[in-house]
């Protein structure tokens, strides 16, 4: 090994480092720094926003766009007013995202917006009821920390490694990998009871601007090269 020491994104990430014979030891875990100084004032109140689920990242398969086209309907069943905005910059699987919401008759429910700006993101995350992010795999999960940020209630897969931003039950909802069903009765139950979006935020918004911010992980980065200097 030509290292003395390596950083990871994610615990997922160190945990992949091992079978190549990288020692735990030998591996800090330092997120990136999320920038959030567009997030610091008080976001609406879960409780007055319109039935809106958002979806904002690419629509590829990796993202899980398909899960969450596939899980409208019965979302709709149960709370027939709710909208569903998908925002992409890379719309490549457009043609697979129409063809399934048209054929479960729900493309109506359906708003398709491309790349945004961040102060228009930043509005769209004021206005949703639930941030969605269906994915089947997360290197990072910056769109769960803005979510967090923004005072929206999330709904995310339990992988790699969203489940280390997202806690079930604690500043989010985490759903099988894959399962349609278990992903529209966790964005139902939010949508529905709002007094348990509000719990999330209040316990997920202050971690992610605590967590995140360039200040701590500057000083932890600062702390990982001041132990490996006295080690030397």
């Amino acid at each position: 090994l030509l290292v003395d020491h390596l950083i990871a994104l994610s615990e997922a990430e160190r945990e992949l480092l091992g079978p190549i014979g990288v020692p735990p030891a030998r591996v800090s875990v330092l997120p990136n720094v999320v920038d959030l100084s567009g997030y610091s004032g008080a976001p609406p109140p879960v409780a007055d926003r319109a039935p809106i689920v958002l979806f904002i990242g690419q629509l590829v398969p990796r993202k899980g766009f398909d899960l969450l086209a596939r899980a409208m309907p019965a979302v709709l069943a149960a709370v027939p007013e709710a909208r569903f905005v998908f925002v992409s910059h890379n719309r490549s699987g457009e043609a697979e995202l129409r063809r399934i919401v048209e054929a479960a008759g729900v493309a109506d429910r359906l708003e398709l917006r491309g790349r945004v700006d961040e102060a228009e993101k930043l509005r769209l995350l004021g206005q949703a009821a639930v941030v969605a992010a269906p994915s089947r795999y997360e290197g990072f999960g910056i769109p769960l920390i803005e979510a967090l940020a923004a005072g929206a209630p999330v709904v995310t897969t339990d992988v790699t490694a969203g489940n280390e931003v997202i806690a079930h039950e604690r500043n989010g909802l985490l759903t099988p990998y894959g399962d349609v069903e278990a992903l529209a009765a966790a964005i139902v139950r939010l949508l529905r009871d709002r007094e348990l979006g509000a719990r999330l935020v209040a316990a997920g918004r202050p971690e992610a601007f605590a967590r995140y911010s360039a200040e701590r992980l500057a000083a932890e980065l600062e702390g990982i090269y001041l132990g490996l200097r006295h080690a030397a």
